[in-house]
């Protein structure tokens, strides 16, 4: 029996864990061993939301009530932090084992479980687990986040890690990271890239203009689609568009999509500081968010660090012109593309030529050619050549 637990998502949450959780039980639907019977653990909420993922509802669900889920995630924050202040796991690896025997008894001995998020919301003793990791921000960044948050963070992680068979990670730069902060655990990682869903994302999946860019009347941007911490390095992206003034250039908006994690309002006083046109979009439905990929000059990552470039990928599928990203181990796939840009991050001067480089672009050969380039990237095929080698490899343990 293979578990898919999807206990990470409640039925509002829109981010790209989301993205990355259906996409790979979607994948696993159509290209798993039809022999190897596969559930989903997830909130009779969250199984209401997914209307888009049909192939998901036909699979059987050991559901829950979300509302009594979020209880037990509040003891479990309570129990993070305690532990973090007594540096010592042991009461968190006692309630995700608790939590695992009480909530989850219909889980048979010998299953398989994939958890999809970060960390392990419960532990069975006689199960398989495979721990799909996305980031370590806490231990690379602990100054982004607050005392209580990194608290939060700090044993869930150290123990899933632990307690985990095996650990997916999506780029070179992840496993270089563990490797540093959390080395005892390395021996159990394998990589698989982030794919993307093509029957989601392609050349002729339908487009909406987001209202707010409809109502401005915005034609001319280059499209960054990232939440808004500090890493991300939105202000760098900034201080380069005001480097282009003495260009004798229609400059570009600079639109942004995602969640504000603390950098926010940094981003909107820098830019009306230095007469940057940015405009701020927030969530964006997949719809909306085709568009911005199509129709913008770029879709661009500044981000200093990154676990993929998953968002990147996307945009070449559905035909965006160019992408531009940083130079970091994250983007290392997708260097070979035509009208693939690279910049120093840390340097606005090498961020203000790859733009200047972007809007003298006449040559559309990524957009009419990109799918077939990147098709290796698929979920579908992803999971043919990584995943299910792991899964079978759990099988036998």
């Amino acid at each position: 029996m293979l578990i898919i637990d999807l206990s990470c998502l409640n039925s509002t949450y829109g981010g790209g864990l989301r993205s990355f959780s259906l996409d790979l039980a979607s994948a696993i639907y159509f290209e798993r061993e039809k022999k190897l019977k596969t559930i989903i653990l997830g909130s009779k909420q969250l199984k209401d939301s997914i209307k888009d993922y049909p192939e998901l509802i036909n699979l059987e669900w050991f559901e829950y009530d979300e509302r009594l889920y979020k209880i037990f995630l509040k003891s479990l924050s309570l129990v993070s932090i305690f532990s973090y202040f007594l540096n010592y796991p042991y009461l968190l690896v006692v309630m995700k084992k608790l939590f695992g025997k009480i909530f989850f008894r219909r889980i048979e001995p010998g299953s398989i479980l994939l958890s999809t998020n970060s960390t392990l919301s419960f532990y069975k003793s006689n199960c398989k687990t495979i721990l799909c990791i996305h980031d370590i921000q806490h231990e690379i960044y602990p100054e982004n986040f607050s005392l209580k948050n990194y608290a939060l963070r700090y044993w869930r992680y150290r123990v899933s890690l632990k307690l985990s068979d095996f650990i997916q990670v999506s780029s070179k730069a992840i496993h270089s990271d563990l490797k540093k902060y959390i080395p005892n655990c390395v021996n159990k990682v394998f990589l698989a890239e982030e794919g993307f869903n093509e029957r989601k994302f392609n050349p002729t999946c339908l487009d909406s203009i987001p209202k707010i860019i409809e109502k401005q009347n915005i034609k001319n941007f280059i499209f960054y689609p990232a939440q808004f911490w500090k890493h991300k390095n939105h202000v760098n992206l900034i201080r380069a568009l005001n480097l282009l003034e003495n260009h004798n250039i229609n400059i570009p908006y600079l639109i942004s999509s995602g969640k504000d994690y603390g950098t926010l309002s940094e981003c909107m006083n820098l830019s009306k500081q230095l007469n940057v046109k940015f405009l701020f979009v927030g969530f964006l439905t997949k719809k909306e968010l085709i568009w911005c990929y199509r129709n913008s000059l770029a879709t661009i990552s500044s981000s200093y660090h990154e676990s993929s470039c998953l968002t990147l990928k996307e945009a070449v599928a559905c035909g965006v012109k160019s992408i531009a990203f940083s130079d970091i181990k994250a983007n290392e796939d997708l260097t070979f593309l035509p009208n693939a840009f690279k910049f120093d991050p840390f340097d606005k001067e090498s961020i203000a030529k790859t733009i200047l480089k972007i809007i003298k672009i006449n040559d559309y050969t990524l957009s009419e050619t990109g799918f077939n380039l990147i098709k290796k990237f698929t979920w579908k095929e992803i999971y043919k050549r990584k995943y299910s080698s792991y899964i079978r490899k759990a099988e036998l343990l």
